[in-house]
């Protein structure tokens, strides 16, 4: 249980710093908000605080679909990092289409997708490694 517990909330500060200012915050903000001030997009990022809540659900089932299906049969890191490009893969070929056929630029799929591997590769880890 340890293990499930410290990979949500290592998921959590992935996302927190891969999203902030520091890192590609403000080029994420003005790609998925395009037009929109910094106000402006803080207001609606505040405005929306059910995100923050569905985002915890999505990594806590996330690690739960690793922990007792995916990484099953998984016995080292080497292994988890393997799962964790396979799972990026898998992601990234899931949704290209909708990139393109919905206009999104493709520098936002690229911060997005490159979140989503870290993600998955932080609680691979840690699943196999705690």
């Amino acid at each position: 249980m340890y293990d499930i517990i410290v990979s949500i909330i290592a998921s959590q500060f992935v996302s927190a710093f891969w999203y902030s200012p520091v890192m590609v915050g403000k080029q994420w903000s003005c790609l998925a908000f395009p037009g929109c001030s910094e106000e402006e997009i803080q207001t609606l990022l505040i405005a929306n605080k059910i995100n923050y809540g569905i985002a915890m659900i999505s990594s806590v089932v996330l690690t739960l679909l690793l922990k007792f299906y995916i990484l099953q049969s998984v016995t080292s890191v080497a292994g988890a990092v393997n799962v964790a490009i396979l799972l990026g893969v898998f992601s990234a070929v899931l949704e290209v289409c909708h990139y393109g056929f919905e206009g999104r630029p493709w520098k936002l799929f690229i911060i997005d997708h490159i979140h989503n591997f870290l993600t998955i590769l932080v609680i691979s880890c840690l699943l196999v490694a705690l």
